[in-house]
């Protein structure tokens, strides 16, 4: 761990604050597991003939073939949107990215984008960065999550952008 911080006009360390939700180490490792392998249990299950007597079974025709479609389906998404989340935290001039292995600090001034998808489950918010970072030139972060968070912006995103604007505005002017 990075022992990151700023010091502030009274002399105390500040230590950078978590934009990251709490859940991030969930949804990155533990929900793909277990939506990948209940699927694929299901499928086997299916195909194996366990579930031929099952209510559902009967109800839905070609049940194995809807599970088989729904796990090869399911796979890449949850792969897709889970397995790169990262870690993320903010002082006043650095980001702290970590992939729970390893954590690297990107100046702030180093931020070209910020997007969020706000109307997909976790919210992703996307930082580009102006150069590649040993975590790639873009990074991926569930940000902590709000109640009706779904009707506007998160706070994050536009508080990332001013803090980007506000470092290469004052690195420019050096």
């Amino acid at each position: 761990m990075t022992a990151a911080g700023v010091v502030a006009a009274d002399g105390r360390k500040e230590l950078p604050r978590q934009l990251s939700s709490g859940q991030t180490l969930y949804f990155k490792f533990v929900q793909p597991v277990l939506g990948i392998a209940g699927f694929g249990a299901a499928t086997l299950l299916a195909f194996a003939g366990a579930l031929d007597d099952s209510a559902i079974a009967r109800a839905v025709p070609h049940l194995k073939w809807l599970l088989l479609a729904g796990w090869l389906g399911a796979t890449p998404l949850l792969l897709a949107t889970n397995a790169g989340l990262k870690r993320v935290r903010l002082d006043a001039h650095t980001l702290y990215v970590s992939n729970f292995r390893d954590e690297i600090a990107v100046p702030v001034s180093e931020i070209e984008s910020v997007l969020e998808r706000r109307w997909l489950r976790l919210h992703p918010v996307t930082i580009k960065f102006r150069t590649a970072t040993p975590m790639g030139r873009a990074i991926t972060f569930m940000p902590v999550g709000r109640m009706f968070g779904f009707l506007t912006g998160h706070p994050v995103v536009d508080e990332l952008r001013r803090a980007a604007a506000h470092a290469r505005q004052g690195w420019e002017t050096q």
